[in-house]
């Protein structure tokens, strides 16, 4: 969640207002206000420190300095969202990493981020039918939200839900027809189906964006092999025999 110097000036106004919680009320000009707006810098500070980490890859630093601007301003939502955000691929125990999603969609409640977030945490603690409730809500807000439609349809998917999951990874891949992870989903839920000519036409989508060429290209070969489509197989795996063997 990167922080435009604008975006701070902001921040620092809301932080200023909403630190209420932090320190006792006093007139203007007294050294409490004072204190307030100089921790609602460094908060800021530290959240501009964490967000650069983060944009670098090192999770580690980022959590260190989002939990220090939420040590400076326990109120302010955006860090607890943010340290959520990288707390999950370092190890830190998910009931930890829950207490700050849930705090921050409980403060902002009508943003979708903070239920895309705790949608996540939910999700990694196993909570799926609350990680549903979650991403729904967050897309009732931001019905682009192209992550949350993805997590929903496979969840869905994981629920047996499959014509809600294929109408909702169908969405992703209109939205980003090179969704490599909602075609490999949806490949899957055709083949299931029966709609052998949809399947097909995912994996040869992935044949054409994804990284992993020899990995889409044997999934395709399997494929029609698999429904007695060998002689359609046949080039593709001489193809395959010739670049990866």
């Amino acid at each position: 969640m990167r922080l435009s110097k604008a975006f701070a000036t902001i921040a620092l106004l809301g932080i200023s207002a909403a630190s209420s919680a932090d320190l006792p009320a006093a007139p203007p000009g007294t050294a409490a206000v004072n204190a307030v707006r100089d921790r609602a810098q460094q908060a800021a500070d530290k959240m501009q420190y964490g967000d650069a980490l983060y944009r670098l890859e090192d999770l580690t630093g980022a959590c260190k300095a989002f939990r220090e601007a939420i040590d400076l301003l326990p109120s302010w939502w955006m860090p607890h969202v943010s340290y959520t955000r990288c707390a999950r691929f370092i190890g830190v125990p998910v009931a930890e990493i829950l207490e700050h999603a849930k705090f921050a969609v409980e403060a902002r409640p009508e943003l979708p981020i903070t239920h895309m977030q705790y949608g996540l945490a939910l999700e990694d603690a196993g909570r799926t039918a609350e990680a549903v409730s979650a991403y729904e809500r967050a897309l009732k807000g931001q019905p682009r939200m192209i992550d949350a439609r993805y997590r929903l349809g496979v969840l869905l998917e994981r629920r047996g839900e499959v014509a809600r999951a294929r109408e909702s990874l169908d969405a992703v891949v209109l939205q980003n027809p090179r969704h490599v992870m909602a075609r490999t989903v949806l490949a899957d839920i055709c083949e299931e189906q029966g709609a052998l000519d949809d399947a097909r036409a995912h994996l040869e989508s992935l044949l054409e964006s994804s990284r992993y060429r020899r990995l889409a290209l044997s999934r395709l070969i399997r494929f029609l092999e698999r429904h007695d489509l060998k002689r359609e197989a046949a080039p593709l795996r001489a193809q395959y025999e010739r670049l990866y063997r």
